[in-house]
């Protein structure tokens, strides 16, 4: 998934000798991608519909009433840490908000060659469907584990983050649960990685930290069930 992010702008750079591959996909092929990102993309917005209802939800309508992506700038978050102080015990949901992926995280993985330090590549930004932000999950689990901008993962003290916002990150998908698998988590794992680095780059980890074990997809449901969600 980083060579894909890093070769997105540039295959040529990245993604030489390019395997050769027919110009037009077989039809079977192409029909079958578009109805899955046809279906996500609708399951998506069914399911944005119900979360814009809740009061902790924060998102930017778009014109046709769905959601459209918000710019998670550090003015944002320390904004959002504000409301977090206000009330502790309240989790806040944001709907599409976006972060630029740290040139540091990248520097990270790919040493320098021939002095040369600089990546050929545009860096591009991650878009999470769902972030939360509180400290209430950690009633979910017997330990808090925080994922650190160098990779690490370290057990936290719950009594010590009254001042720390936890950070956690759903993916909303069009999978039925059962088939959930660890692809569908590596795409996880990258946002909360890069997330960590970004928190790092804007000096924020005084008061938040990206939980490294509760995150996870938001799997297929049915109308009934989505009509059912009270609050999250």
């Amino acid at each position: 998934m980083i060579f894909l992010e890093l070769g997105k702008n540039k295959p040529y750079l990245w993604f030489d000798p390019v395997r050769s591959v027919p110009s037009t996909p077989p039809e079977r092929l192409m029909f079958q991608q578009k109805y899955l990102k046809d279906k996500g993309k609708e399951y998506e917005n069914n399911v944005y519909s119900h979360l814009m209802r809740l009061s902790n939800s924060h998102f930017k309508p778009n014109v046709s009433g769905g959601v459209s992506a918000s710019l998670l700038t550090k003015e944002a978050l320390e904004a959002f840490h504000d409301l977090f102080l206000k009330n502790p015990n309240n989790t806040l949901m944001l709907l599409e908000y976006q972060f630029k992926i740290p040139e540091a995280y990248f520097n990270t993985l790919f040493t320098s060659k021939n002095g040369i330090k600089i990546l050929p590549v545009d860096f591009s930004g991650q878009r999470p469907d769902i972030i939360f932000l509180g400290n209430q999950l950690n009633e979910l689990v017997d330990k808090v584990y925080e994922t650190t901008y160098d990779g690490a993962v370290r057990e936290l003290q719950k009594e010590k983050l009254q001042n720390r916002c936890g950070i956690s990150v759903f993916d909303i998908k069009y999978i039925q649960e059962e088939n959930v698998s660890k692809k569908n988590f590596l795409e996880i794992l990258y946002y909360l990685k890069t997330l960590a680095v970004y928190i790092k780059e804007k000096n924020l980890e005084d008061i938040f930290y990206v939980r490294a074990n509760y995150n996870g997809i938001f799997p297929l449901r049915d109308e009934k069930l989505l009509q059912k969600i009270k609050g999250i």
